[in-house]
């Protein structure tokens, strides 16, 4: 996807010929830029939803055992 794109924008938008070094090196250019900056989009947010879903998941853990441990105590009894 990422390597037509940049085929696609070098080849046919500037108008390089593929067969010169100076089109496969600027090809090269955008196609390794856009992937480095989709891999760091993608390595950032990953971890990002993982943390928010154990946050939410415990979150609702701690809300249903503590509750349910206040309708398990035994009252208390005045001496």
């Amino acid at each position: 996807m990422i390597e037509r794109f940049a085929d696609w924008l070098v080849y046919d938008i500037f108008c390089l010929d593929a067969s010169t070094a100076l089109g496969e090196a600027i090809n090269f250019f955008f196609y390794d830029t856009i992937n480095v900056i989709y891999q760091a989009l993608i390595s950032y947010r990953i971890p990002f939803l993982l943390r928010l879903f154990l946050f939410c998941f415990l979150l609702c853990n701690s809300f249903i055992f503590n509750y349910s441990n206040v309708f398990a105590r035994k009252p208390i009894e005045l001496v």
